[in-house]
């Protein structure tokens, strides 16, 4: 069965210049449709973009799993996001 996840495309800063939900069988398939899309969007960028992968947890909350950073040299690469500890805090 699918799972929602979530979408989120940076330019200049930390605020999401667009966000979608969308249905992926896997982690994987997700990280690779936001692969395709974060490389057709540093295409159109002269400015680095990001675009962060994150699945649908508990009551709206949402689990990143990292994301893809296109820079400026046009060089595509994927950077996970760490695990957080709950238990520490």
């Amino acid at each position: 069965m699918p799972s929602a996840y979530t979408l989120a495309l940076l330019r200049n800063g930390p605020r999401a210049e667009w966000s979608r939900v969308a249905p992926y069988a896997s982690d994987a398939e997700a990280i690779a449709a936001a692969r395709r899309i974060a490389e057709a969007e540093g295409r159109r960028s002269p400015e680095p973009v990001s675009l962060m992968v994150g699945r649908s947890a508990e009551e709206g909350e949402i689990a990143w799993l990292g994301g893809w950073d296109w820079d400026v040299e046009g060089v595509l690469c994927w950077e996970a996001q760490e695990p957080q500890d709950t238990d520490a805090i």
